[in-house]
């Protein structure tokens, strides 16, 4: 799984971390070659909120076996 936080960077002009709500965009697999991407929200640390969101994704789409990117949107 790779962390994007260049938009975060870019937008703030520092990198993410601490507490706070955070707004993610998860790519995923199926691993078959079809990809979905979702939108999620936590509140937080950001290492768990990126923990909770991939568990909890992957618990409601019983197709996708593996979280290609995490985006950490602004």
């Amino acid at each position: 799984m790779r962390i994007n936080t260049n938009e975060y960077q870019f937008s703030h002009g520092k990198k993410p971390r601490g507490r706070g709500y955070w707004m993610l965009e998860i790519s995923a697999s199926d691993g078959r070659g079809s990809f979905t991407t979702e939108t999620a929200s936590g509140e937080g640390l950001l290492s768990a909120v990126i923990a909770g969101t991939c568990a909890d994704l992957k618990n409601r789409v019983a197709r996708i076996k593996t979280i290609c990117e995490v985006t950490v949107l602004p």
